[in-house]
């Protein structure tokens, strides 16, 4: 088994997620077909790593297929599998904490590495013993090689 990404999309694939307005209303997915943008860089990594790679949003789930389609569209990649907020939960912890349960019935948590903006949510990560990083720039990014050694380093 790989190591599996888990991406947070707003503030760290998003390129400019605060431009889009309010996460409500009829236009914001509208909003997302024509303006959202992507940090090439990340998905330049995403594609070399060739790791599985898990969208993990706290945006509602309405919005799920808006958001895909745009992501395909401006990178030419689409993630493995996609985690959107059916919650009902507003609190990124939280709503990522269900999310992540869901996960785990797939991917032991040993071979998670998530990707994640906000604080409390990498706080939340930790807690569960899920490795998180903050990835707001190109330096941010672990090498493949880093990953790939962590694969070694766990028993089958």
């Amino acid at each position: 088994m790989k190591t599996t990404i888990l991406l947070d999309l707003n503030f760290t694939l998003s390129e400019h997620y605060k431009k889009l307005g309010p996460p409500f209303g009829p236009l914001f997915g509208e909003r997302i077909l024509k303006k959202e943008t992507y940090r090439d860089w990340l998905v330049d990594w995403l594609r070399e790593s060739r790791l599985p790679v898990y969208l993990f949003t706290v945006r509602n789930a309405r919005y799920r297929d808006a958001t895909l389609r745009r992501i395909a569209q401006e990178t030419g990649w689409s993630p493995d599998d996609a985690y959107f907020n059916d919650t009902g939960l507003k609190s990124a912890p939280e709503v990522k904490s269900v999310l992540l349960d869901r996960v785990l019935e797939r991917v032991p948590k040993s071979y998670l590495y998530s990707f994640e903006s906000n604080a409390k949510t990498r706080t939340m990560l930790k807690k569960r013993n899920v490795r998180t990083k903050r990835i707001a720039k190109l330096e941010d990014l672990p090498t493949i090689k880093k990953i790939r050694e962590l694969e070694t380093e766990r028993p089958e």
